[in-house]
C-alpha cells in the first residue's frame, strides 16, 4: 500500500509558539492529521490538506483544509476522543473551534488567544 500525501501550507504573519504551548499545538495539529489519515482526505489518493493561518497580534487564526478525500457526511452528530480533547484543550487557553464537513471536504478554523502561543 503507498501513501500519496499531499499538503500545502500559507501564513501571513511569522507563526511561532513557544516552549509552554508547543505540545499542546502540536497535539492539535496531530489529531487533526490523525483524523484525516484514518477517515478524510489523508485516506484517499490524490487527496489534499491545505493549512492557512493569520496571525494579528491578538489571535492566532488557523484554517485545516481537506480535499480530494471519499464521500463526507455532511451531518455529523458524534464525536469521538480527539475532537473532545482539541475542543477542551481550546477552551482551555480561550481558543474556539468550528468544522464544516463539507461535500467537498472538512473544513477546521481553530482561532487562539495569541498570548496563550507564547
Amino acid at each position: 500500500m503507498t501513501c500519496d500525501v499531499r499538503h500545502k501550507a500559507f501564513g501571513r504573519g511569522q507563526l511561532s509558539v513557544g516552549r509552554d504551548a508547543v505540545t499542546t499545538f502540536a497535539l492539535l495539529l496531530h489529531e487533526l492529521a490523525t483524523n484525516s489519515v484514518k477517515y478524510g482526505a489523508l485516506s484517499a489518493i490524490g487527496g489534499s490538506v491545505t493549512l492557512r493561518w493569520k496571525s494579528d497580534g491578538q489571535a492566532l487564526d488557523l484554517s485545516w483544509i481537506e480535499t480530494g478525500g471519499p464521500p463526507v457526511s455532511t451531518s455529523r452528530n458524534r464525536s469521538g476522543f480527539g475532537s473532545e480533547m482539541i475542543d477542551r484543550s481550546l477552551r482551555s487557553v480561550g481558543g474556539s473551534i468550528e468544522r464544516n464537513w463539507s461535500v467537498g471536504g472538512l473544513v477546521v478554523e481553530l482561532s487562539m488567544p495569541r498570548a496563550t502561543l507564547n
